[in-house]
């Protein structure tokens, strides 16, 4: 591809680095630490912008700084610019890594779902290395370090490709020998039984669609994720509510058993997460191909299908 005419001239990329960094954490002694300068090149360099634009980025407060005006109108666009030309450099230095996909995934989608499942889509693509990485944070896909997210949110995530895939409905669960008498035989009867809980998953919205009106949000042993919820419920702890993606094959094989059949649809749905450019390499279509079959047999997606 070839460029017409010279490019206007532009700052060198130290003085927009040192600013970006000055900007961001207020600070110019931060900024020092965080690219290995010295203070006293922080302030050249700002000072150097500041002379070629010809106003003020920063007031100068005591021995801190702040943003002009200007100035944080300015780094808004040069930080933009910044991770723009960091995706680019990504992205190409990412060329030689055609046959190795990374997938960040959440740790229970993971262990509950994926692991069990995809060494299918390892035995159908030998050429391709697959690199799995958890965690609960979206992952910044600008960096280069991920191909690919499979995320558990509201969605879509500003300036990235999001493909919703997977909807989902909560219910009660619990180990099948749980009570030595009898399961709760209706709703009514969760009143006498433990109730386990896990953040960020409360048992309001279902009490309230099974009519009991008089419970608000129950106590007791409180879980921060869905694993040692559900691995809790299996060791007979108590009752727990359930989502239908993680806990579906443990009904199928009857390590739980699910009671009643009332259920409340998830306000949160799996999307695949990825950058625009990202999203349309071939080993990102591949994994695609290969995961959206898998996921229409774990749950009906009359969402997805209307959409």
């Amino acid at each position: 591809m070839k460029y017409e005419g010279a490019l206007p001239r532009t700052p060198p990329l130290q003085a927009l680095r040192a600013f970006e960094s000055a900007a961001r954490l207020g600070s110019f002694a931060q900024a020092a630490l965080e690219l290995s300068l010295t203070y006293g090149a922080i302030g050249q360099q700002v000072r150097a912008l500041e002379g070629m634009l010809g106003v003020p980025l920063f007031d100068r407060v005591g021995r801190g700084v702040m943003l002009t005006e200007a100035g944080a109108r300015y780094a808004r666009r040069t930080r933009a610019l910044l991770l723009e030309l960091a995706a680019a450099t990504a992205e190409m230095a990412r060329a030689d890594a055609a046959n190795r996909l990374t997938l960040s995934v959440l740790p229970s989608f993971a262990a509950r779902w994926l692991v069990k499942r995809v060494g299918a889509f390892i035995d159908a693509n030998p050429d391709l290395e697959l690199i799995i990485e958890t965690s609960t944070q979206l992952a910044d896909l600008r960096c280069g370090d991920v191909d690919l997210c499979i995320r558990f949110g509201v969605g879509p995530w500003e300036g990235l490709a999001c493909e919703r895939i997977l909807d989902d409905e909560y219910y009660p669960v619990c180990a099948p020998g749980y009570w030595p008498a009898a399961l709760p035989p209706e709703p009514a009867a969760l009143r006498r039984f433990p109730l386990l809980l896990c953040h960020d998953e409360p048992w309001s919205p279902w009490l309230q669609a099974a009519g009991l009106h008089d419970i608000s949000e129950p106590r007791g042993t409180t879980y921060s994720d869905a694993v040692n919820l559900l691995q809790a419920a299996r060791e007979r702890q108590g009752i727990a509510l359930a989502r239908h993606s993680l806990v579906q094959d443990d009904i199928a094989s009857g390590a739980l058993v699910r009671l009643f059949q009332i259920s409340v649809r998830s306000p949160r749905s799996y999307f695949l997460v990825s950058t625009q450019t990202l999203a349309k390499a071939a080993k990102v279509r591949r994994f695609r191909a290969w995961l959206l079959p898998q996921l229409g047999s774990t749950i009906v997606q009359k969402a997805l299908d209307s959409a």
